[in-house]
Formats: structure tokens, sequence, C-alpha cells
């Protein structure tokens, strides 16, 4: 799912030339277009698979790792690494808050996809580890212990299955890079000229 954004060498080259009189302008520039267009690129990615699967937009956002612009680094990256995704973080009935109300045995169903049905889990149950996390687990066999922490797909997975999300993050992050570009340049030299 890698996403690339580039600035061509033109438009590097007039940023340079616009912002020669200013220490370091073109780099301070580029790496602040950069890291902002990185953060809208997250905003929208969590937002478009949030709009796909029952995931709230802060654990999307929790498994995505930004790799911002540094000093003279200017590149900026970001990269969906993450396990499979725990079931009790989809919809679930019961819900993994209120799990200790509802009878025990019946089972949890879980809805992964918002255009999918939710699948019952006849031998599944919620449980708090002693860190105070509540998974969804089931058993190996009919013995008590161990269990297994029930997991989904992963998200670089529903990445690449939500329908256009890819296209869709590259159009948007290159339109954006171009506004903040210009408003970063805008921005600088209008403190140039102040001093």
């Amino acid at each position: 799912m890698p996403v690339s954004i580039q600035i061509n060498p033109q438009q590097l080259e007039e940023i340079h030339g616009l912002l020669e009189n200013i220490q370091n302008g073109a780099e301070r520039a580029i790496r602040t277009a950069l890291n902002k267009t990185l953060t809208g690129a997250v905003a929208l990615t969590a937002k478009r698979i949030g709009e796909t699967v029952t995931l709230k937009a802060s654990m999307i956002k929790d498994n995505i790792t930004q790799d911002k612009a540094k000093n003279y680094r200017l590149g900026a990256m970001m990269q969906i690494k993450s396990p499979p995704m725990p079931l009790a973080a989809f919809t679930t009935n019961p819900t993994a808050a209120n799990y200790q109300l509802r009878d025990i045995g019946n089972g949890v169903s879980v809805k992964v996809w918002k255009k999918g049905s939710p699948v019952r889990f006849r031998h599944a149950f919620f449980a708090r580890t002693p860190n105070g996390y509540i998974g969804l687990f089931e058993r190996r066999d009919k013995r008590r212990l161990p269990i297994d922490e029930m997991r989904g797909p992963f998200l670089a997975s529903i990445y690449e299955k939500t329908p256009g999300l890819g296209y869709d993050v590259e159009t948007a992050s290159a339109e954006r890079l171009l506004r903040e570009l210009d408003h970063q340049v805008t921005y600088l030299l209008g403190l140039n000229a102040s001093d």
C-alpha cells in the first residue's frame, strides 16, 4: 500500500529560487508542507477505512505509523503495520463494555464489514486480562486453559480491499501538497518582508 507523492524538479527549483534569501527557506517550506500532507493522508485513510469496517477511527490511526520529514531528510511516509485486528475492536453483540451484564455462554456476534452480516461465534467470550484489556477469546479445546484471542483481518488488507482508497489518498495528497507548498512559501516570504 505504498503511497508516493513527489515534488517535480521544476517545482523544487522554483521554491529554491523564491526562498534563496531565507536561511534554509526551501527546506523549511518543503518539510512543513510534507508533514501537513502526511497528517491529512492519515486522517483520510482512517476515515475511509472507518466507512468500510466497524473499527473506530482512533484505533485505525493508532495502527498507522507516520515517518515525518526532518531537517534535510525531505521525505514523508505513512505505513500500516499491524497484526490482525482484535475482533473485540469491531462491533460486537454483546459489547465488550457490558459483557458481564449479559448471559454468559451464548457466544458473541461480530460484525467486521459495514456492508456484511454479523458472524456468531458460539463459544467466544470476553475476558479481562491482568493489565485491564478486554478481549474476545475462545478455548483451544474443552479445558479451561489455554485460551486464544480471536482476531480479524489485517488493517493493511482492509486498506487494499477498500475500493479506490489508494487512488483517493494519492490524489488528495498530491493536491494538498501543492496547496501547502504555496502556503509555506507565501508565509516565509511574508516573514522575510517584515524583517
